[in-house]
């Protein structure tokens, strides 16, 4: 649901309205959608590590502000259609992967513990991309909601 509002959001956008600035700082449209496309890959590989009963190393232990800055560096150049196209297939791999879940595999206790200690499950490994999304729709929204003002 949010991987479909995040794009409604941008349903009217031209090429050049995915290059301005998003109601973030330093971030355009394009580097929105970058950021939330590498996120989901990694919440991939994530659920399969704790699937495997391994501790998911890029949602527990790493300093998510440099590696949101490497990331944005590393994709900023890519063209809009390779970042949106890599934006779906993200989501696919990421919605296949938990419908083959059984709620169980989902829910299950692992050792982890987030920060918070919260069990760092799948469960907890996909709430935490819904609440990203959530976070980046406003984002979206508010470019959205300048542009309009503007036109």
């Amino acid at each position: 649901m949010e991987h479909r509002a995040a794009l409604e959001a941008v349903q009217t956008f031209g090429k050049d309205d995915f290059e301005r600035r998003a109601q973030t700082d330093e971030w355009s449209v394009k580097d929105i959608f970058c950021h939330l496309a590498f996120w989901n890959w990694e919440a991939v590989k994530s659920i399969e590590q704790v699937v495997r009963g391994e501790r998911p190393v890029m949602m527990l232990d790493v300093n998510f502000d440099e590696i949101n800055r490497r990331e944005a560096a590393t994709r900023r150049n890519l063209p809009l259609h390779k970042v949106m196209d890599d934006f779906r297939r993200s989501q696919q791999a990421l919605v296949s992967l938990v419908a083959r879940m059984s709620e169980s595999e989902l829910t299950k206790e692992t050792p982890h513990k987030s920060g918070d200690n919260k069990n760092a499950n799948a469960a907890w490994i996909v709430g935490g991309i819904i609440e990203h999304y959530q976070e980046h729709y406003a984002d979206l929204t508010g470019s959205v909601n300048k542009e309009q003002v503007n036109r």
